[in-house]
């Protein structure tokens, strides 16, 4: 409005106008201009709140915080990975089920033309201990005419109760006790496969959300732009068309004024797709998909927790002067070559084991069937036993070979592993504080060419009009302003590279 009644003010003195007239009205000209497109000047400022919609709509901003929990607390596969710890809760039951006592019934009988040969009846139960012994007690009972001496019991049967003790071959570790041992191990394999999957699935997710963060961001900047821009074109083709602009100033502006509608339709593009990415980790109750809503919006808010996790790995983690892995809390990433290892050894001893001799000793202590009294110990009535045996030595020699190298090589690729792991991390830390210090250095370039753009506006306010200069400056400060923001997301998208690799928990 004030351009339009400066202009018809002007028109109605047009007759007296001379040079120096001219060139005030020239000057109050391009201080509307310059008045119009000055609000350019807030995209070195930060707003609380930036639309790319209506501005009488609400947005509903939303953390990264909040992304992260409902993923953790709804998404399938973090229930599946749930469920993989589970299963190896339960391999460890069936590892103690080995050790469970054991019931036995065994009959034989034969009878023939009307004789009863012999009735043999055998009822027992064995216990194995995580110690090697096996403790036996049962019943006997043996009728007939024809019963093997060795196996007579009297008239009424008999009781026993006794022990066995391996010496030599399973006295230290046997299949059980190795099943067991390994079962705890894939327990905790378990654990860190779980964590494992769920840290790609937050990798990703922070990923995506810190491009859709990025993505929208620079489309506000851009937005500010194409608004400015619009209205300064606008301003410039009334100029030229009262002869107080030339052509190439308005064909210039109409140029750049397209470059940056492209550059704000790319942006919203990648806004959507970012959107419809994220969309595939929302879920809601009984896995039931849910989809962003186009009113809501990401938000800086949260993202200062990725910071906080990596200080906590870098103070726990200090590779540079240590070198030993273990003394230090292990990624998950790592366990994994780490219980291969431990598995390989408990293997090794069992095949070292299986080379030794089996000599075992034997005892029950008899008692009949129809006096139940212990407190009256016969030493003459119980049954002893030895029992020995050799292995086949070749077979038994490459078994253990192929254990001792498989540890070998278990040893080696985590080794191989714990060292790839160690000079990665090292290398994500100092990429984050290069990164951090970028970020800075962006945003002081930023904020000095927002300067220089907001002197040549002064300059214009001044008389000094160069359009060429003007948009220049301005396209600068706009680029330099967006690498200002890719900067400071690209510092995250390091840190969670780096707990990627290490872990978020």
């Amino acid at each position: 409005m004030v351009f339009h009644l400066i202009f018809t003010s002007s028109l109605t003195q047009k007759k007296r106008k001379n040079k120096s007239t001219m060139r005030l009205f020239q000057k109050i000209c391009l201080f509307t201009v310059l008045a119009i497109s000055l609000p350019l000047g807030a995209m070195g400022r930060s707003s609380t709140k930036h639309t790319l919609v209506d501005h009488d709509s609400a947005l509903i901003e939303y953390s990264l915080f909040d992304f992260i929990n409902q993923i953790i607390k709804y998404h399938p596969l973090i229930k599946s990975a749930g469920l993989e710890q589970d299963i190896g809760r339960i391999s460890i039951l069936k590892a103690r089920g080995n050790f469970d006592p054991q019931i036995q019934f065994n009959q034989l009988q034969k009878s023939y033309n009307g004789t009863q040969y012999f009735n043999l009846q055998n009822l027992q139960i064995n216990n194995s201990t995580r110690v090697g012994a096996k403790f036996i007690g049962g019943t006997e009972y043996a009728t007939g005419n024809y019963v093997d001496p060795m196996n007579y019991v009297g008239t009424n049967g008999l009781n026993y109760i006794g022990a066995e003790l391996p010496l030599l071959r399973d006295l230290m570790i046997d299949k059980k006790r190795a099943d067991l041992q390994k079962s705890r191990i894939y327990a905790q394999t378990s654990i860190a496969e779980r964590i494992i999957l769920e840290n790609q699935i937050i990798y990703s997710a922070i990923d995506l959300y810190t491009d859709w963060l990025l993505n929208y961001e620079s489309a506000k900047c851009v937005s500010e732009i194409v608004a400015n821009a619009e209205k300064r074109k606008n301003a410039l083709l009334m100029l030229y068309n009262h002869g107080a602009a030339t052509s190439i100033d308005t064909l210039e502006t109409h140029v750049q004024l397209n470059q940056y509608k492209a550059k704000l339709t790319e942006l919203n593009w990648k806004i959507k797709k970012s959107q419809i990415l994220l969309n595939s980790f929302l879920w809601i109750d009984n896995f039931y998909p849910v989809e962003l809503d186009t009113m809501v919006i990401p938000t800086f808010n949260n993202l200062d927790i990725i910071d906080s996790l990596v200080i906590n790995w870098k103070r726990e983690t200090n590779w540079q002067y240590q070198d030993e892995f273990h003394t230090f809390r292990t990624p998950p990433s790592l366990v994994y070559y780490q219980n291969k290892v431990l598995i390989n050894e408990i293997q090794k001893k069992l095949t070292q084991n299986n080379l030794l001799p089996e000599l075992s000793i034997k005892y029950q202590y008899l008692q009949p069937l129809n006096e139940m009294n212990f407190n009256k110990f016969n030493f003459n009535n119980n049954k002893f036993g030895i029992q020995f045996s050799a292995p086949l030595i070749r077979s038994s020699i490459a078994d253990y070979k192929i254990a001792q190298f498989q540890k070998q090589q278990s040893e080696l690729e985590f080794l191989s592993k714990r060292r790839e792991l160690i000079q990665k991390s090292n290398a994500y830390f100092q990429e984050i504080e290069i990164a951090k210090k970028l970020q800075k250095q962006w945003y002081s370039i930023a904020s000095e060419t927002q300067l220089l753009y907001q002197m040549e506006m002064k300059r214009l306010e001044a008389g000094d009009v160069n359009f060429f200069i003007i948009n220049t400056r301005e396209t600068r400060a706009l680029d330099q302003k967006l690498k200002s923001i890719e900067a400071q997301i690209v510092t995250y998208k390091r840190s969670n590279d780096l707990l990627s690799l290490l872990g978020y928990n």
